[in-house]
């Protein structure tokens, strides 16, 4: 769209600071654009991101597993269709999933799903961990979210 994109921390300190905003989007707010249109295959551009990263934290790997206590740890979540992206919430497999019992691995932990809300259990982070996982073009630490709901 000819405008300049920018590093631009979208959540600071547990607020909103700031959303993405293509030319029509800001247009329609008031909005100045923040360089963040991209355009998909025959259609519009669209608010989008490039690189996407969520801050690591300080806790180690072993003060996940403690964090976690007993539960699971989910590495990769099966895309689909169970999600509301404006209300939030969601219900996917899991593709990889590890059971965590006393703060240790104890295996696999085959064909469950996990549901909740992201907007609610965003709210709820026990503890955020120091490395962060790269997977294409967004960056994440691990992190512990109490009252995601198993089945």
């Amino acid at each position: 769209e000819g405008t300049v994109s920018r590093r631009l921390p979208l959540v600071q300190a547990g607020e909103v600071s700031a959303f993405l905003y293509d030319l029509e989007t800001a247009g329609r707010v008031g909005a100045m654009p923040t360089g963040h249109g991209r355009r998909t295959t025959f259609g519009k551009p669209q608010p989008a991101g490039s690189n996407l990263v969520v801050e690591p934290g300080t806790a180690t790997w072993d003060e996940v597993l403690g964090a976690v206590g007993d539960g699971l740890i989910v590495e990769l979540l099966r895309p689909g269709t169970q999600t509301n992206v404006m209300g939030g919430t969601f219900a996917l497999p899991a593709m990889l999933g590890w059971r965590v019992q006393g703060g240790a691995v104890t295996g696999l932990a085959p064909e469950v799903t996990v549901a909740g809300n992201v907007h609610d259990l965003l709210s709820r982070v026990v503890a955020v961990g120091a490395d962060l996982t790269w997977v294409g073009s967004r960056a994440m630490p691990p992190l512990v979210l109490d009252g995601v709901s198993v089945f």
